[in-house]
């Protein structure tokens, strides 16, 4: 298996359509509703609105947030390995902890942000909705799939190195 480019073994295991909404959809689509609606008339929680101008919640949101991205890192890592079967079963917790992406960004960061910010907001939150609401329907051909599939990666590089960037600046400057 080693052997083989990782091309080969990407475009080799196109999955198969079920044909009903995944769990993870049904879920993500309500995080998604909640993030807009809370984006158009902003709930005043004072709990959250304290927390959030503390060094230290900012930091264990974003701590939460850098576990998540590391976990969701875990599927190219084994598919690269090799390991196709423990690369399976990760995939399902992939999928069910990318449907959370809206409500880590929402407890981090009630806002889209402003330059860099919202360039690192709009990343991570497209590649969310992306994955969220555009893996099933790129089931329809393996031409679509490949596509979806690169434009993910893409976008996970992306949220990663403007992550990165992020987490360096604002220790930096705290």
């Amino acid at each position: 298996m080693r052997s083989q480019s990782l091309v080969m073994r990407i475009t080799s295991e196109f999955p198969v359509v079920s044909g009903k909404t995944p769990f993870h959809v049904k879920v993500g689509a309500i995080f998604w509703i909640l993030w807009i609606v809370q984006n158009i008339w902003p709930p005043q929680i004072p709990v959250f609105d304290t927390l959030r101008v503390t060094f230290t919640y900012r930091l264990l949101t974003g701590f939460a947030l850098v576990a998540f991205i590391g976990f969701q890192w875990m599927l190219p890592y084994l598919r690269h390995d090799g390991k196709i079967g423990a690369a399976a079963k990760n995939l399902v917790w992939h999928r069910r902890l990318g449907a959370i992406a809206p409500v880590l960004y929402f407890l981090h960061a009630p806002r889209f942000g402003y330059g860099f910010l919202g360039l690192l907001s709009a990343s991570f939150l497209t590649n969310a909705a992306l994955a969220t609401f555009g893996y099933d329907r790129s089931l329809r051909s393996k031409t679509l799939w490949l596509t979806w599939l690169f434009v993910h990666i893409v976008a996970a590089c992306m949220v990663l190195a403007l992550g990165a960037i992020h987490i360096v600046t604002a220790l930096y400057y705290e």
